[in-house]
């Protein structure tokens, strides 16, 4: 199948749900609309499985095409940077350009999400919280261990992955990755190995921004000196107490964290790095 047939079997379907078509009495958008009960329910379910088919694998078509692109250069032909700025094109909420990204990238090293992905039987959160839950257990049993548990992880997070939540599926593999570290454990205490921080700042459906971080204990506690005098309650105008709860008032604290940041005319403006300029002076001129 090409790709002009693929168009037209999404336009025959796109054609036999609407109005026209309800009203000749025939086809499945006249089914939608005229379904009668018991006599019609497994044609309605049946309905129901058939569109989580088609969600799945045309997520699959985004991320195994995403990935494509990336590999035979077609962002820069477009002057884009990456595949999830060619994703960004497509009317997608951010969160899901995000998922489409990060499973596509992955899905050669996991045949298994990718095959389940293909066949319409693995949603895209449920796969990318597969994504997650694997890199979770590397970051925590280092490569070696990764390397000679790696299959046995990936097909238990796809046992759970066919009843669990994507939260759950997360869930189980960081309780995998305890049982395993301690017969690979790394040289330095997860507590305190910064080699395994992570953060995330992406857009919500809703248009707002979440932030998440897992940091080791030096640099998270930097981040607690910094925010609690930002967190502290006010007192409201009136003398009362501070109306804000505390989630609210750490918020607040962490916008001024960044304002106070952004205000700074030393930050850096590309790359993380504060610009610096190497002077070097003979000795003969330092010293009259």
């Amino acid at each position: 199948m090409d790709t002009t047939r693929l168009a037209q079997l999404i336009g025959e379907l796109a054609d036999d749900l609407a109005p026209a078509a309800v009203e000749s009495g025939t086809g499945v958008g006249y089914l939608l609309a005229e379904a009668r009960a018991v006599e019609d329910d497994n044609a309605v379910l049946s309905i129901l499985a058939c569109g989580f088919r088609l969600v799945a694998i045309g997520n699959y078509l985004m991320a195994a095409g995403a990935a494509r692109a990336q590999v035979i250069g077609l962002p820069v032909r477009r002057k884009l940077r990456t595949s999830r700025d060619v994703l960004a094109q497509l009317p997608l909420a951010p969160s899901s350009v995000a998922k489409l990204a990060r499973v596509g990238a992955r899905l050669e090293e996991l045949p298994q999400v990718c095959r389940e992905m293909r066949d319409g039987d693995l949603s895209l959160e449920h796969a990318d919280a597969m994504v997650r839950g694997v890199d979770h257990v590397r970051s925590r049993v280092g490569a070696h261990g990764y390397t000679a548990h790696k299959e046995a992880v990936v097909s238990t997070l796809g046992v759970h992955a066919r009843f669990d939540t994507p939260a759950q599926i997360v869930e189980k593999a960081r309780e995998i990755a305890h049982e395993l570290a301690p017969a690979d454990p790394p040289s330095i205490a997860p507590a305190d190995n910064p080699m395994l921080n992570e953060a995330s700042v992406s857009r919500t459906d809703e248009g707002r921004v979440r932030v998440q971080a897992d940091l080791d204990q030096f640099s998270g506690e930097k981040l607690l000196t910094a925010l609690d005098p930002l967190c502290k309650p006010v007192p409201a105008p009136d003398g009362g107490r501070d109306p804000r709860t505390k989630g609210h008032r750490c918020a607040d604290g962490f916008v001024e964290m960044v304002s106070a940041y952004l205000a700074n005319p030393d930050r850096p403006v590309a790359g993380g790095v504060v610009a610096r300029v190497a002077l070097t002076v003979p000795l003969p001129v330092l010293i009259p």
